[in-house]
């Protein structure tokens, strides 16, 4: 009788130290919290390029890590080691769910070839996506850790399914009536209000790169959005880390815009412009600008590299 605490004390210390399986190291990049977590499963020839980086593209990239950890965070996220479901997300606001499933995980000798189909419900009712769906993964065994060596999708068209061509025009259409909104008959684009929410970037920017230039008057204003972010190791504030703006403001990725100092002069800079360009090209949308004035501006996105000199001073409603 004495044995069986003996027996069973071994037996879970052999489950402790069962290896890591490659879809175990696949969850631990998806819900990674730390940028090292994930560098742990990228190859090495992935790695030994991205130490090449300088430091403020270094620190960019950790801050978008970060950021997308932070908005994994906030979504219910579940995962699971085994079984056909590999790994849901649930909305109770709009009562959504999206599953993966596991269509395909073949295991031969260091390397693992995964397929994901896609599933939507809503009210726990099954949807039908436009277009099936199919997310690949390759893992592979480099010492004695599973890493990322293959990342990609597939879809499948499928032309004889009368409701994707049914879906397939109505978008068509929705497209054609937003250019046309979008562009009146005499090809001159439509006047449209202010975003508030660029406007409101820029005006925080304003007030960041002050600040930095009375914190850091050896520097004066930055060049680099990257330096008025956060520092991702937790210490305080520094000269390359204000922890004056938002790590999305900081990536210099925001509401559809691109934000990016588009000039400045050398240290103890005296002048900056900060220029915010859409992301999605040719739709319409100004672009806006500001500079050590604080004035911000607005022009046609075409001509942003104007934006200072001949963009129209914004009047906010």
């Amino acid at each position: 009788m004495r044995r069986w605490p003996i027996l069973l004390l071994l037996s879970s210390f052999s489950i402790a130290q069962a290896p890591q399986t490659a879809r175990q190291a696949l969850i631990e990049m998806i819900k990674s919290p730390t940028p090292a977590q994930v560098d742990r499963h990228l190859p090495a020839v992935m790695l030994n390029e991205l130490a090449k980086l300088p430091p403020d593209a270094q620190r960019i990239r950790q801050q978008q890590t970060m950021l997308l950890a932070m908005g994994l965070a906030m979504m219910n996220v579940q995962t699971f080691d085994s079984g056909p479901v590999f790994l849901v997300i649930q909305s109770p606001k709009d009562a959504t769910k999206i599953e993966l499933t596991v269509e395909r995980d073949e295991l031969t000798g260091d390397t693992d070839a995964m397929q994901f189909g896609i599933r939507t419900y809503k009210q726990g009712k099954p949807q039908d996506l436009p277009v099936p769906l199919r997310i690949l993964a390759t893992m592979r065994m480099e010492g004695d850790t599973w890493r990322l060596v293959r990342v990609g999708g597939s879809v499948m068209l499928a032309l004889d399914d009368p409701k994707f061509a049914e879906e397939l025009v109505k978008q068509v259409q929705e497209e054609l009536r937003k250019q046309k909104a979008l562009q009146p008959a005499n090809g001159t684009p439509v006047n449209r209000p202010p975003d508030t929410r660029v406007i409101g970037s820029l005006k925080t920017l304003f007030a960041a790169e002050t600040t930095y230039a009375k914190t850091y008057p050896n520097t004066g204003f930055t060049c680099q959005l990257a330096d008025l972010g956060g520092s991702m190791s937790g210490k305080g504030a520094d000269e390359h880390a204000a922890q004056l703006i938002d790590p999305a403001l900081a990536a210099g990725r925001k509401n559809g815009y691109k934000f990016e100092i588009a000039v400045c002069n050398a240290a103890p800079s005296s002048i900056f412009q900060i220029v915010a360009t859409p992301l999605e090209k040719n739709i319409g949308w100004p672009a806006y600008c500001t500079d050590q004035s604080g004035v911000i501006r607005s022009i046609a996105e075409a001509n942003a590299s104007y934006c200072i000199e001949a963009g129209s001073p914004v009047r906010e409603h």
